[in-house]
Formats: structure tokens, C-alpha cells, sequence
């Protein structure tokens, strides 16, 4: 186990270090999203290939990036998609511009319209960390907990056993 560890912060390392971001966001921080959307349900490889994706992605902070790996299960819920599906829709919106907001918005209705304006103003000023706040607290209210609410008792016992089983 302490070897998988240790190769996959190893690999991370690598990653971050290929695309320049390796000030901003450290191995263990991301290798502690993978953790997270494993504890979630998410497939090791999947959250794996999540969390490499993040470490990728141009343009989003190592903050948009957990809440990418927090929100990404349940908006895979939501959705009736795979959580990499989700993972990547969020990444658009947390790391591109406002039409990637509102694609995202116009599949969950989650934003009003006194929202999306503002959203579009911050971000048409440049206060992209404000319009992300923004988004997240609006998606966050409506999708925490829908992963885990749509477990079975059965499904829930057998994910915190396989969690626990894991680390």
C-alpha cells in the first residue's frame, strides 16, 4: 500500500511538474482528491484519471480543483452520467469562461438570472475566483449529497466497507 502511495504522488509529481503547476498544487494535495473521490464511491483508476486531468488543466486553481473533486460524484448523480463525465464538466466551468457556465447551468437550471448576469460581470472584470465562488455555492447547494443519498443502506454499508478496507 505504501508503495502504491508513493508511486501514484510520484506520478502526480511528474504531472504537475509537466504543465507548470507544481507551485500551486502539491502531489499530496491532489493525491488527497483522489482519496477524497474514492471515499465517495468514485473507482480508484477513475479518480486517478480525475485528479491527473485537474493536475492538467490550465487556468484552474488548485481551490476549483477540490471542489471539482468534491462536487463531481454528485453532480454525476444528478446528471445520470459517469463521475469522469461530470469531473470534466465542471473543470469547464470552474477553468473556462462564461458559456461554459452556462452550458452547465442551462443542464441543471441551478442559477437564476440576476445570478448568471453577475457571474458574467465578474468575470467580464476579471474576477474569476469570485465568479467561482459564485458557481460553486450555487451548485453546491443544490447537489451536495445527492451521490450518497441515492445509496441503498445495503450500497452505503458496502461503500464505507470498501473505504475502510482501501484507507
Amino acid at each position: 500500500r505504501s508503495a502504491d502511495l508513493t508511486a501514484e504522488q510520484r506520478q502526480l509529481d511528474v504531472v504537475l511538474r509537466g504543465v507548470g503547476k507544481s507551485a500551486e498544487i502539491g502531489a499530496a494535495g491532489l493525491a488527497a482528491y483522489t482519496r477524497a473521490l474514492e471515499r465517495q464511491g468514485v473507482a480508484r483508476d477513475d479518480a486517478r484519471k480525475i485528479t491527473a486531468d485537474l493536475a492538467r488543466t490550465q487556468g484552474l486553481s488548485g481551490t476549483n480543483a477540490g471542489r471539482v473533486a468534491g462536487l463531481a460524484p454528485d453532480l454525476a448523480t444528478a446528471l445520470g452520467i459517469d463521475t469522469p463525465a461530470a469531473a470534466k464538466q465542471l473543470t469547464d466551468a470552474f477553468a473556462g469562461g462564461y458559456g461554459a457556465v452556462t452550458k452547465l447551468d442551462d443542464a441543471l437550471n441551478v442559477l437564476t438570472a440576476d445570478q448568471r448576469n453577475a457571474i458574467r460581470a465578474m468575470l467580464e472584470h476579471g474576477e474569476k475566483a469570485k465568479a467561482a465562488d459564485a458557481v460553486f455555492e450555487a451548485l453546491s447547494g443544490r447537489l451536495s449529497g445527492l451521490n450518497r443519498d441515492a445509496l441503498t443502506p445495503m450500497g452505503e454499508a458496502l461503500r464505507e466497507l470498501s473505504t475502510g478496507w482501501n484507507g
